[in-house]
């Protein structure tokens, strides 16, 4: 039996209630909200829970435009009620009558739940506001047996409870007197109970008061007081509590309070009271800070119980619908921007944890590399890496390289069709480098994540972000899988030195291929640890979740699939000859498949729009793979199927040989250079089981060595001259930088200036031109020397004006404007100048060259 949709569903209990055989239980969900749980097995498919649901056959019987009052109670019953008094007045107007008052009830302290009761005594356990939903449980079969009865019954609730009430009794009841509170919406009370816990200790809380009016009640300050088994009291202002801050922002609410239909008007009670919020901004005799109640009357049945409990109230004055702005009285509430991901925080993290992180966009860990890259492999292998991280319990930023860097950064990673990563998992973009210093305040620890990032021609192409230079000493530094491409790394000996220092810096260094270790240790002077490609350590459900989500055609018959990065020539002739050799059809994937079409020099078409998810599910349904990348030789192992790997020595064999030597795979290998097309070995099967336990035993070394570098203690490191320098470096970068933007935004204004100038001038030269013009008419009759006289004339004028417009132009560029924009960009020229030098020409040849300069400028 399927109900209304979950986003949809307020936990009413009226299905719960309903069900004659008890087939359906409401149980709570991953954050605590109750939804219902229907036994397929004793279900007897009568369909009573579908036809009284209150969200898929809602009733809204009542006044479409309510009257609307502001009420007060007696001062001593105000002081013991939340708001203006009006509950405590109907409910024991129903209990003098011997009627039965239904509300919610703290059971303890961190659970509220419906209860009835007969007797006055007991009306406190039902006062004051509980922000937290109550569970009605079996309330609903109870109400009905009073009812019944002939009894008066008074319900309370929020207005989906009403609304499941009402469903649940089908028939009208005339001795049924419903209330429904003006609702925010409601955390889970799985919510609040962690709270106290984390904040007191459960075992610690004798009680909680939501509405503590111990410094009166307007909206500001909202009170919040928790009562201590010492006889402690703690009570602070709502928003200064997490729990209380994500109740006022919408951050906690059920999913279903965003989009209520019944908190709209027509309402679901006979009336609706709460709060009247902000009252004094519309009439301060309404207000005396000891608590005003909003009422709306919703029926003839509301309006007589009103009527009859007038002569107890202090105040009850008629006000417009408008005075309500404070209140919640619409079906649409704004949802808060971090919603999503407190929910994907908690209860993953501690609730205040998730609370904090969710508001300030903190994170635990930021990953840098080329996530958001044109590479099948690189942006796999990253998105395998964040999910392991966050499965790990830690919260996880994708983060961006500078927009002036030499590749472009995307703020999406470009070769999936539906972008894997939650919004709030993406970092901002920055402008520059030094702008990356401000992620020192949103995460704790730095990863560096798999690929050729740490290959010294890549790492300046995205700003040298991999070297992590931009991270404060005392933030946990990290490379998992790393790699320069080549072995040994190709580089300058500046770059050579200058990565050297910088990955000293890392708390913990782990490398892709095998050889890399020891060059590591021995050039650079860092300690690595070999691990496994993150694809591998990975949940293998992820991969396959996105192999499902393919929308390529996948051939109907079996097929070899082939992933090339070198489109050569001499990859299409062996291509072809593993198709001619297996007797199967070829699909062909180049490195830019991506595009929408492609021109390459194979006899063989490639497939074109083929999204990782296209990639994925192709090496899960080929019969052999033929590849030369090394993430498609990973992923033809994680799939188990049968592979050739075509590797040449100029584009690095090392990352081959470090994955497949310990597996026992290197047979696996063609030498692209030196064919040998039709060694045997590569054409027998691969026994996937031996190769399966060593993977295993790999796996958990590597996730074992991520987990315990990952809870480190960051060791604070003492400063160098190194990064004293690049500091003040970026320091001077931005005052120069503040200084040109300062030049320009005056160079503007006086180029707007000239402008401005140059039309008046303009505007000047029309006027005599159409001066002259009219003269010309009216006198060319005139002899020729009168002409003649006239032209001179002319001539004189506008010589006399080309004089005074070159003594302006003069004028400006003798101003002390123009002379200090030109100062001032002398050392920011003579800069570039001088980078371009060294990059062109080496350092040496700079300093030489200056030195000649310098020479040149003293000499007499």
């Amino acid at each position: 039996m399927q109900l209304c949709d979950k986003d949809m569903c307020t936990g009413c209990g009226a299905c719960y209630n309903m069900c004659p055989i008890d087939a359906v239980d409401m149980k709570p969900d991953h954050q605590g909200f109750l939804y219902p749980d229907i036994d397929n097995f004793q279900c007897n498919n009568c369909g009573m829970c579908r036809r009284i649901c209150p969200v898929l056959h809602p009733d809204h019987g009542n006044f479409v435009d309510p009257i609307c009052y502001a009420a007060m109670a007696e001062d001593g019953i105000r002081i013991k009620s939340s708001s203006g008094g009006l509950f405590y007045l109907f409910a024991s107007a129903i209990l003098r009558n011997g009627g039965v008052v239904c509300g919610a009830a703290f059971k303890n302290p961190y659970t509220v739940e419906h209860i009835c009761i007969t007797e006055q005594d007991d009306l406190p356990k039902l006062q004051k506001s509980k922000y937290v939903q109550s569970n009605v449980g079996n309330i609903y079969r109870d109400i009905k047996i009073y009812l019944e009865s002939g009894q008066k019954v008074l319900f309370s609730g929020c207005p989906c409870q009403v609304a499941g009430l009402n469903a649940y009794l089908i028939k009208t009841f005339e001795n049924l007197y419903t209330v429904d509170l003006l609702c925010h919406g409601v955390p889970s009370q799985m919510m609040l109970r962690d709270y106290l816990d984390e904040k007191f200790g459960l075992e610690n809380v004798k009680s909680i008061d939501f509405r503590d009016k111990s410094m009166g009640w307007g909206d500001s300050p909202r009170r919040l007081a928790i009562f201590l088994r010492n006889g402690d009291k703690c009570a602070v202002n709502l928003d200064e509590f997490q729990y209380g801050e994500a109740f006022l922002i919408n951050l906690s609410l059920r999913q279903s309070c965003y989009s209520c239909d019944f908190c709209n008007f027509p309402r679901q009670g006979d009336l609706s009271i709460g709060d009247f919020w902000s009252i004094q901004r519309f009439d301060v005799n309404l207000f005396d800070d000891k608590g005003t109640s909003l009422i709306f009357v919703n029926n003839d049945k509301g309006a007589e119980l009103l009527r009859k409990e007038q002569s107890r109230l202090k105040a009850l004055t008629v006000v417009p619908r408008h005075y309500t702005a404070g209140n919640r009285i619409s079906a649409e509430w704004k949802i808060h921007k971090a919603r999503n991901r407190f929910l994907s925080l908690y209860p993953s993290l501690m609730f205040t944890k998730a609370v904090n992180y969710s508001l300030k966009e903190h994170y635990d860990i930021g990953i840098a590399g080329g996530w958001c890259h044109f590479n099948y492999g690189d942006e796999i292998a990253h998105y395998a890496l964040y999910r392991v991280v966050e499965s790990m319990g830690y919260s996880a930023l994708m983060l961006q390289w500078p927009s002036d860097s030499s590749w472009e950064p995307l703020c999406y990673p470009p070769m999936f069709r539906e972008n894997p990563y939650p919004d709030y998992a993406v970092s901002e973009s920055f402008s520059k480098k030094s702008d990356l210093r401000m992620l020192n305040g949103q995460c704790d620890i730095f990863i560096t994540g798999p690929g050729q990032y740490h290959n010294p021609v890549i790492s300046h192409a995205i700003s040298d972000m991999p070297l992590l230079n931009f991270v404060n000493n005392n933030r946990l530094k990290i490379a998992y899988c790393a790699s320069w491409g080549h072995d040994p790394m190709m580089a300058t000996e500046h770059d050579k030195a200058n990565f050297s220092y910088y990955l000293q810096q890392f708390d913990a260094f782990s490398v892709r291929e095998t050889c890399a270790k020891e060059y590591a240790s021995q050039e650079l002077s860092v300690e690595a640890e070999w691990v496994l490609d993150p694809v591998f350590i990975c949940d293998p459900k992820i991969l396959h979740n996105l192999a499902d989500k393919a929308v390529n055609n996948l051939p109907e018959s079996p097929f070899i699939f082939s992933y090339m990065l070198d489109n050569s020539s001499q990859n299409d002739k062996i291509l072809r000859y593993y198709e001619e050799k297996f007797k199967l059809p070829l699909k062909v994937a180049a490195h830019d498949s991506y595009r929408k079409e492609l021109n390459l020099p194979w006899s063989i078409e490639p497939l074109t729009d083929f999204m990782i998810e296209d990639w994925l599910a192709y090496f899960r349904h080929s019969e052999w793979i033929v590849t030369d990348s090394f993430h498609g030789m990973c992923m033809a192992i994680l799939f188990q199927k049968p592979f050739i790997v075509i590797v040449r020595k100029a584009g690095g064999v090392s990352r081959y040989y470090s994955l497949l030597n310990p597996l026992g795979l290197n047979h696996r290998i063609v030498d692209g250079e030196h064919v040998h097309y039709d060694d045997k070995r590569l054409f027998e099967p691969i026994d996937y089981v031996p190769v399966s336990d060593i993977l295993n035993r790999e796996l958990r070394r590597s996730l074992k060595w991520l987990e315990t570098v990952l809870a480190k203690k960051p060791v604070t490191k003492a400063y160098s001259l190194h990064t004293i320098l690049d500091q003040r470096i970026e320091g001077l970068e931005r005052n120069i930088n503040n200084r040109i933007d300062n030049i320009n935004e005056k160079y503007n204004q006086m180029y707007e200036d000239m402008r401005n100038l140059n039309r008046d001038e303009i505007d000047r030269i029309d006027n005599i031109n159409e001066k002259y013009n009219q003269m010309f008419e009216d006198k060319r009759n005139l002899n020729r020397d009168e002409i003649d006289r006239i032209i001179q004339s002319g001539i004189n004028e506008m010589n006399e004006y080309n004089i005074q417009l070159e003594q302006k132009i003069n004028n400006l560029y003798n101003s002390c404007s123009y002379r200090l924009g030109r100062l001032l960009t002398w050392l920011p020229r003579k800069i570039r100048g001088g980078n371009r030098c060294i990059i062109e020409h080496g350092i040496k040849y700079t300093f030489v060259y200056f030195c000649k300069k310098v020479r040149n400028k003293l000499s007499p």
